[in-house]
């Protein structure tokens, strides 16, 4: 009888992964499973498990827990009933996105996501949050968050229903990733302004929570010297 299920770091397999999600919600253990945690890598753009994970919360229903998934935004049928609202008995919660999209965007999905949920039990949630940030072409083209002014307003509605009323811990995890050639000065700015806007979240009112930051510096990948051939 399966009772944990935790798969982490995919990187280049998920098509595989989402073909044993698929059979495991056909099984008797997707009524079983009480923790389940899927943690891609940050840097992962293959999304063909989004779909497989939100039809598996259907039939863990009121089994489960504790879940810690991606936000579900990619290959999801519009006509497939969102996975969060089956599960009524959550106590924790970890939800985690990767910044590719406007802040606002983000922030407006990562609402939608909130609203389906259907447990009164919920205890504990945890945004985790990935945001790349680069200069030059190797960032693939940089997202100012500066430029960005989100409406709290929606959000706030979603996070004051009764859903969250039994809520004791809010945490945000901020996992920057920063191009080693921007300036300190820059990265403090950009978080000292998200920290702001989070702060505008109903949590905080509550004194419910908490925002942490990891800093991760990578390097542009160099140029090959004039005349030189890479291997």
């Amino acid at each position: 009888m399966l009772r944990y299920l935790r798969a982490e770091h995919l990187l280049s397999e998920d098509s595989a992964f989402a073909a044993l999600l698929t059979w495991l919600a056909l099984t008797p253990s997707a009524q079983t499973v009480q923790v389940l945690q899927i943690i891609p890598q940050a840097m992962m753009l293959q999304t063909s498990f989004h779909a497989p994970i939100n039809n598996l919360l259907e039939p863990l229903g009121a089994c489960v827990t504790d879940l810690d998934i991606p936000v579900l935004l990619h290959d999801i049928d519009p006509a497939s009933p969102p996975g969060l609202s089956f599960n009524n008995q959550l106590k924790t919660l970890v939800l985690r996105h990767t910044f590719r999209e406007e802040w606002e965007i983000a922030w407006a999905r990562i609402a939608m996501t909130l609203s389906c949920i259907a447990s009164l039990s919920l205890r504990s949630i945890e945004l985790v949050f990935a945001i790349f940030r680069a200069t030059g072409p190797a960032g693939g083209g940089t997202m100012d968050l500066a430029d960005s002014n989100v409406n709290w307003e929606p959000i706030n509605d979603v996070i004051s229903t009764k859903h969250f009323g039994a809520l004791e811990k809010a945490s945000v995890t901020l996992d920057w990733h920063v191009m080693d050639t921007i300036p300190p000065g820059d990265v403090e700015r950009f978080r000292d302004m998200i920290e702001e806007g989070l702060k505008q979240l109903d949590w905080h009112r509550r004194g419910l929570l908490t925002i942490t930051h990891h800093n991760h510096t990578w390097s542009p990948p160099s140029e090959p010297e004039p005349g030189r051939v890479q291997q």
